[in-house]
């Protein structure tokens, strides 16, 4: 009997467990473009939900947009972008010759940072730009990460370059967008 019990209340602990942000968004409009949920994972007070759009996958999307939620104090959005930027530096320092990046705080808010950097795989078969803005929440921080990829197969320093300027290009209109967007929270439990 007892075991009985302690199946049923495990069993039940794994069903409400698993069903927590089943109801998370499925879809999220980004730089008009529309991106498709391809992961969703959430554990022990840690969640994260990948868009890609909806023609690609893992393998070979050239653009994401996520979402991690990460219950707990831990410390400054602000704070958090500068340690980003110290393991990109050390990326760099390691051998990764475009790891680089800039952090955007404004001046008295320790609440909201953006980092934006570039960096690339070790067989430099990918040059990747990320966005990433961190916030604090109640309960938690927010990070919401904007990736654009592009595959180096193939390529040549006038498709490096047009990468690049892109970045700069439109790089204000998605740090507003990341920082002027109502992200969902996720319901990690949360009463």
């Amino acid at each position: 009997m007892r075991k009985s019990i302690v199946f049923v209340l495990l069993f039940s602990f794994l069903f409400i467990a698993s069903s927590v942000n089943r109801e998370y968004t499925k879809e999220i409009k980004f730089q008009d473009e529309t991106f498709v949920r391809a992961s969703l994972e959430s554990n022990n007070g840690q969640f994260l939900a990948e868009f890609i759009p909806e023609d690609t996958t893992f393998k070979n999307f050239e653009k994401m947009v996520a979402v991690y939620y990460y219950k707990g104090d831990l410390g400054s959005a602000k704070s958090q972008a500068f340690a980003k930027h110290e393991e990109i530096k050390q990326r760099n320092a390691d051998g990764d010759p475009i790891a680089n990046g800039v952090v955007y705080v404004k001046e008295d808010d320790t609440q909201q940072a953006i980092y934006d950097f570039v960096l690339s795989d070790k067989e430099w078969t990918i040059a990747e730009r990320n966005v990433m803005l961190f916030k604090n929440e109640p309960e938690g921080m927010l990070l919401v990460k904007y990736v654009e990829r592009m595959y180096l197969e193939d390529k040549n320093n006038e498709d490096m370059k047009v990468f690049f300027e892109k970045i700069l290009k439109n790089r204000q209109s998605i740090v507003d967008e990341l920082t002027e967007t109502e992200w969902q929270i996720p319901d990690l439990g949360r009463k």
